[in-house]
């Protein structure tokens, strides 16, 4: 199912994992439209913005699948929120940057080690809180973003 011009319910959806658990990573009708307003809102024009196609690494997330790889229960890709992105041929830090600096009504953008979080939340106004992490011996660490300049 096509939920906008380049993204498709199947690819926010995927999972390996699920798939290796045998996991039913199926949306609700619900939670569908809300990945629909994270396509239209926040991944399109990140998209347009960056000029370069994003792959999607995680998506929606049923519950048993978000706690099997250690999300919170309040995760917003288990509402069909939030996606995981690597924008194709582009520096993440530099990608990361254009959208902080952008108009895209993100809720929050999180420059991950290896990928963007960024989120939507269609019953309120964004926050646009922009976080880094980074790993640390006690777990993944959580910082207010700065950019450089």
């Amino acid at each position: 199912m096509q939920l906008s011009d380049h993204f498709t319910l199947e690819e926010l959806c995927r999972s390996s994992r699920a798939d290796a658990e045998g996991i039913e990573n199926a949306p609700s009708a619900a939670v569908a439209r809300r990945l629909g307003l994270l396509c239209l809102h926040v991944l399109e024009p990140m998209r347009e913005g960056l000029g370069a196609p994003l792959s999607v690494t995680s998506g929606y997330r049923c519950e048993s699948l978000n706690a099997l790889v250690g999300g919170k229960p309040s995760s917003q890709h288990v509402r069909g929120e939030a996606a995981d992105v690597v924008p194709e041929g582009a520096d993440l830090r530099t990608a990361f940057d254009a959208v902080y600096r952008s108009g895209i009504p993100y809720d929050q953008l999180i420059l991950e080690p290896g990928w963007i979080h960024v989120s939507v939340c269609p019953d309120r106004e964004p926050r646009r809180q922009a976080l880094w992490a980074e790993r640390t011996p006690n777990g993944m660490q959580y910082h207010a973003y700065a950019p450089e300049g």
